[in-house]
């Protein structure tokens, strides 16, 4: 599995302004230019329309005596997928570099894998290492592996002593935003790393057993972090990246490591070789962040230096999260990988969480000023970010009225007794909880008392009346049937209250999560549905949005707050709870 790069294997000169191609100039191994600088264009546009890393030279010779300086290894392919990327990461590096006098973020260096080790148009734009990039008898597809394999290539080749000043390198890649400098925290013997939940060997199911196979000491010593973050003295990095390499060729070969490691793979050679040199990293979690939907992150909280966009941002036109499916405003970098991100983007909606509203507003100002991304990119009228927004429900409508609200309905298939609790509730917005996942409903047409239902199929239900008089939902694939609230377990109130402001907002808003668990649903006329036990709730006099529910003998005050929350205090002892509209993955 080991494969040296040889002399004919990569790109190993500083770029000239032929490698670039016919009307181009690359950056002179000094430095990139400042802004204004030096003659020639970046993929047909000149280059004092962009924004640059500041001079290398001037930048290494200011006196800040206590500075540790570090050098930025940014890797990325030749795809259009990494262009745009490409763009928006340096110019964010770049961004963060000026913005410190004394920063610790000296020079950056782009890797390139590339078929046949051409070079691209960007190479104009900042100092680039090209790399022939492997071939399928090492990636089988897995393109991550040139990673390791560009890292290795540059660090043997004679561009590595010309560029690199600094003991201490950082490794980044195209997905990741620097929001400001990053000091420099590592030490000859402890690199900084950041902890990647979704690959520790503690928590996932089977990576213990596979990593066992490959490390043979305490598991504890296999640090789930990945080599990017990653910033380490550059005698460490040559110490470990052929194991890197190797290693990574040999996972990817191994099915069953392959198949338990998965996206992750590159990931796992790296840490486990830090493991088999003794390496253990300062994990610092501030390094980075990796906001999605399904969680809620307070990126100013939380103050990171690193915006990692890895995972999509998917949520409903009233900014509510979606979790596992496309949302009605979507936002990910997957869906751009044969063309440029558009721009600039639509804004997310109103509620959508922090990180949309950021992760926008960074690639926007990252395309404004990066002229062949304005020049490539869809117009935005194709934003595709936005998807079809699904028709208002008319609450009037008779087969609303009598569904949305009401429940819980069970479905009346053996298939599914065995699905606790077979409990089915029907939402505004065309929204369905179903034990299994979410599903969608819309009344089947004007005056029509049925629905279409979208569950494992789509099946048209009518409601009817039983042959015991109980509601049922008939289709030709599906039967729901309407449980019965306990009847002791039916507020005594007014019927003017079912029909006040507070009453409409609550009936039939949801699905709601209760800190985190699904479902509580306000149903018609005070009926109360838990994952605990029924109860009740009523509007509570003299208060906006604000009702009593009732349970388990117990009494809280919630309030409704804005983008799909509330707040509830416990009368008893004012233990507070918070819990929001949760829309789960479909059915």
């Amino acid at each position: 599995a080991t494969a040296t790069p040889s002399a004919g294997s990569a790109a190993t000169a500083t770029p000239s302004a032929e490698s670039v191609g016919p009307g181009t100039t690359s950056p002179a191994p000094g430095g990139a230019p400042k802004p204004g600088a030096g003659q020639g264009f970046v993929d047909g546009f000149p280059r004092d329309q962009f924004v640059f890393a500041a001079d290398e030279a001037e930048i290494r010779a200011r006196d800040c005596p206590n500075r540790r300086p570090f050098h930025t290894l940014l890797t990325t392919q030749d795809r259009i997928y990494m262009q745009w990327q490409t763009y928006s990461a340096y110019f964010h590096w770049s961004r963060a570099q000026r913005a410190d006098w004394c920063t610790d973020m000296t020079a950056i260096t782009r890797l390139l894998a590339a078929p046949g080790g051409r070079p691209d148009a960007l190479m104009a734009l900042m100092p680039t290492f090209v790399v022939d990039q492997l071939g399928s008898d090492k990636t089988r597809g897995f393109q991550v592996i040139n990673r390791p394999w560009s890292v290795l290539s540059f660090l043997q080749s004679p561009f590595y002593h010309e560029r690199v000043k600094e003991e201490f390198v950082f490794i980044m890649e195209g997905d990741h935003l620097i929001l400001r400098p990053i000091p420099n925290r590592a030490t000859s013997q402890t690199p900084i790393g950041f902890f990647f939940p979704y690959m520790s060997p503690h928590q996932v199911p089977n990576h213990p057993r596979v990593v066992s196979k490959w490390y043979k000491g305490p598991l504890a010593d296999v640090q789930p972090t990945g080599p990017s973050p990653a910033l380490m003295h550059r005698d460490m990095l040559k110490a470990i990246t052929q194991d890197w390499f190797d290693l990574s060729v040999q996972l990817k070969r191994d099915a069953d490591a392959d198949a338990v490691f998965g996206w992750v793979l590159e990931m796992w050679g790296y840490t486990i070789v830090c493991a088999r040199h003794g390496i253990q990293h300062e994990v610092w979690q501030q390094f980075m962040i990796e906001p999605a939907s399904t969680w809620h992150q307070n990126v100013t909280a939380e103050n990171p230096y690193i915006y990692h966009y890895t995972f999509g941002l998917e949520y409903t036109f009233d900014g509510l999260p979606m979790v596992g499916q496309v949302g009605e405003w979507s936002l990910d970098k997957r869906k751009y990988s044969a063309g440029f991100l558009p721009a600039p983007l639509n804004p997310p909606p109103e509620c959508a969480h922090e990180a949309a509203h950021l992760l926008t507003r960074l690639f926007n100002e990252a395309s404004a000023a990066s002229p062949p991304w304005l020049a490539k990119a869809p117009p935005r009228s194709m934003d595709t970010t936005r998807q079809e927004r699904p028709p208002p429900l008319d609450r009037s409508q008779g087969i609303v009225k009598s569904i949305m609200g009401s429940g819980p309905w069970a479905i009346v298939r053996p298939e599914y007794a065995g699905h606790a609790p077979n409990a089915i509730f029907f939402y505004d917005h065309g929204r369905v909880f179903t034990p299994l996942g979410s599903a969608t409903w819309a009344p089947a047409g004007a005056g029509a008392d049925a629905i279409r239902f979208r569950f494992c199929t789509e099946d048209t239900l009518v409601l009817e009346k039983g042959a015991d008089g109980v509601p049922v939902l008939r289709g030709k694939t599906y039967e729901l049937r309407k449980k019965e609230h306990p009847p002791n377990l039916t507020p005594d109130a007014p019927a003017s209250m079912w029909e006040s402001a507070t009453a409409k907002h609550v009936i039939g808003s949801g699905p709601w999560s209760w800190g985190g668990v699904p479902t509580v649903v306000f149903m018609d006329k005070g009926q109360l549905h838990t994952p605990w036990a029924p109860g009740t709730w009523t509007v509570k006099e003299g208060a906006n949005l604000t009702v009593v529910a009732e349970f388990l003998g117990t009494k809280c005050t919630i309030e409704f707050l804005p983008c799909g929350r509330f707040r509830s205090v416990r009368q008893s002892d004012g233990d507070v709870v918070h819990g929001w509209i949760q829309i789960s993955e479909p059915v």
